[in-house]
C-alpha cells in the first residue's frame, strides 16, 4: 500500500492542474473562439470574443463580441446564437 501513495499523489495533483487549466481557459480573461449552434438560422457560428474583469478583484466579469461568423462586418449575432456562449 505504501508504494501506491506517491502515485495516486501524483495523479491527483496533476488531475487538479487540468481542472484549474481547463477552468481558466474556457473561462478565464483572454480572446477566444466559440463555435455555438444557433437555434433560428440552424447552422453553427464561430463567435470571436474577449473575456475581462472590470476591477482587480475579478468580482464583475464581461465578455465583449468581437465578430461573429454569420454576419461579416457586424459586430454581434442574434441573442439566440449569443446565449449558446
Amino acid at each position: 500500500m505504501g508504494e501506491l501513495v506517491l502515485p495516486i499523489a501524483v495523479t491527483a495533483i496533476v488531475l487538479a492542474w487540468l481542472g484549474v487549466w481547463f477552468v481558466v481557459r474556457h473561462w478565464g480573461v483572454g480572446f477566444t473562439a466559440r463555435s455555438v449552434h444557433c437555434p433560428h438560422k440552424n447552422l453553427r457560428a464561430t463567435i470571436s470574443t474577449v473575456n475581462y474583469t472590470r476591477n482587480g478583484w475579478g468580482v464583475e466579469v464581461g465578455r465583449d463580441v468581437l465578430q461573429c461568423s454569420l454576419a461579416p462586418g457586424a459586430l454581434t449575432c442574434d441573442k439566440s446564437c449569443l446565449v449558446q456562449l
